[in-house]
């Protein structure tokens, strides 16, 4: 099925992800010496593999079956959607709350060479180069000069921490009222949630001055918005993007 599919590319992703992390190679692929090719490696390499599976499985099962099985009549009830939309608001706040620390740790921001170099480039001390996107870096420029009526560069630092904050809270509140009013099951709706509001990377990400982060939460509404239209477009529903 598409999803057992994509729940082996996901595994596969995080499975070789771990290991350039662990040991800075692909070490499932590269061995020095036919003597370092253990059976126990294989069978750790193995069960870590079909775990990883049979976890996104799982859940990306759940959340297809649910998207294609959703009656027409929840589409149409404009008065459910909204109620449910309201939430967006509060489970934004949930998030920021739980992201508040890393932002007092490293207040008023992580920063990144890349970090460095937009902010040189913005504020004309660098030169502009297309290594980093235009937009990110008239969104910097942007929050610096609001920051300028602060007197600070500081100030402008805050703005763009609290505002990616705020981006990457809605972002995952919408991702999880859309699955919500989807019929996920709540079994995989409430450890979602918790994970992302207190996952450590999640956290860390949101004060982390760099364009990938920004990027990321703009795909993953994205997505959200393509299926919905995907959906809509089989079912004969309704075209374009009106259902937001």
């Amino acid at each position: 099925s598409l999803a057992y599919f994509i729940s082996m590319l996901f595994s596969l992703a995080v499975f070789l992800g771990s290991q350039l992390v662990s040991y800075g190679r692909l070490e499932i692929l590269y061995f020095s010496a036919w003597e370092e090719l253990r059976l126990y490696k294989l069978f750790f390499y193995a069960f870590q593999f079909l775990g990883l599976n049979g976890l996104f499985y799982g859940i990306l099962y759940r959340i297809f079956y649910n998207l294609s099985s959703t009656p027409p009549s929840f589409v149409k009830s404009h008065r459910y959607k909204l109620k449910v939309w309201a939430a967006v608001p509060a489970l934004t706040a949930l998030f920021l709350v739980c992201w508040l620390p890393y932002f007092i740790a490293y207040y008023p921001g992580i920063y990144h060479p890349d970090s460095l170099g937009e902010m040189d480039a913005v504020m004309g001390y660098g030169e502009l180069i297309n290594h980093h996107p235009f937009f990110h870096l008239m969104f910097i420029k942007l929050c610096l000069y609001i920051g300028g009526f602060f007197g600070s560069v500081e100030a402008g630092l805050v703005i763009y921490s609290c505002l990616q904050m705020l981006i990457q809270a809605a972002v995952f509140s919408g991702v999880l009222i859309y699955l919500a009013g989807k019929q996920v099951s709540s079994w995989l709706l409430y450890p979602l949630g918790l994970f992302l509001a207190i996952y450590m990377a999640s956290g860390l990400y949101s004060v982390y001055m760099v364009k990938d982060v920004l990027f990321g939460c703009i795909c993953l509404a994205a997505l959200v918005m393509l299926t919905e239209e995907t959906i809509c477009r089989e079912k004969g529903l309704r075209k374009g993007i009106g259902w937001l």
